[in-house]
């Protein structure tokens, strides 16, 4: 019997970005039955309001990186569980290119 590996068929960069989303959906997860992820720790130490709040601001980066780096014409993530935190939080934002999302944060102060 043939056993299919998990990135049988990909490339070297679609397996990349798939480690990538799967990375940031573990970087959002509450609750996990075998490890302590940073947001539980952030609850039990500040509560659930603050780590609410600092999830809601992850996931909008991850929701960036996202669309940048996951979601592309050659790697179709639109079933991977980090959709249902992008879901949970109301979150659409339009697709970025990298040069716009770096140009956005980033402005250059003009020097007089």
């Amino acid at each position: 019997m043939y056993n299919q590996k998990k990135w049988e068929y990909h490339t070297d960069k679609q397996i990349a970005q798939s480690i990538l989303i799967d990375a940031l959906n573990l970087a959002l997860t509450e609750n996990h039955p075998a490890i302590e992820t940073d947001l539980m720790v952030l609850e039990d130490q500040d509560g659930k309001g603050k780590m609410k709040r600092v999830k809601k601001m992850l996931a909008n980066m991850a929701h960036k990186i996202f669309l940048a780096y996951g979601h592309t014409k050659d790697l179709d993530m639109s079933a991977h569980p980090i959709i249902e935190v992008f879901d949970e939080f109301d979150i659409q934002e339009r697709p970025m290119t990298i040069t716009k999302m770096v140009t956005e944060k980033w402005k250059p102060k003009r020097v007089s």
